[in-house]
């Protein structure tokens, strides 16, 4: 008997599913049969519900498993660290942490809080001064230090 806990992946595969297909078909067809004649038969009765049974679960576990595969994966969080300033390079600098999916992202969430920390309506009056992936652990910051 094969494993069944073949990875998920098998059921990508158009032959796969086809196969699995004409199985279930086929299988449902057996059921049918045996219900009719083992009609006097309780133990050719039990044997065909378990068959049905049986053949139902796997081939809802093969239709949730399409399902899975057809969305989208689920794109990881990162920590990114940014540092932001006014753009005319007055003033301090402005540090937030985002938990998002690109760097991109976390500079406009970046932004978008620092405008709202500052009362800064349009983030244009404001830059980048840079973005570290990862967790950071600042030990010192002195802009003004000479």
């Amino acid at each position: 008997m094969t494993d069944i806990s073949t990875a998920a992946t098998a059921f990508a595969d158009p032959a796969f599913r086809a196969a699995l297909a004409r199985l279930v078909n086929l299988a449902n067809d057996a059921t049918a049969h045996l219900q009719q004649r083992s009609a006097n038969d309780p133990d050719g009765v039990t044997l065909a519900t378990q068959l049905g049974e049986a053949i139902k679960a796997v081939d809802a576990v093969a239709e949730n498993t399409l399902e899975d595969l057809a969305e989208p994966p689920i794109r990881q969080t990162q920590r990114f660290t940014v540092f932001i300033q006014q753009a005319d390079g007055h003033g301090t600098t402005h540090i937030s942490v985002h938990s998002v999916v690109d760097a991109d992202t976390a500079i406009q969430k970046a932004l978008e809080q620092t405008g709202a920390d500052w009362c800064v309506r349009d983030t244009t009056d404001l830059r980048v001064l840079g973005v570290v992936n990862g967790d950071v652990s600042v030990q010192r910051w002195d802009p003004w230090a000479e």
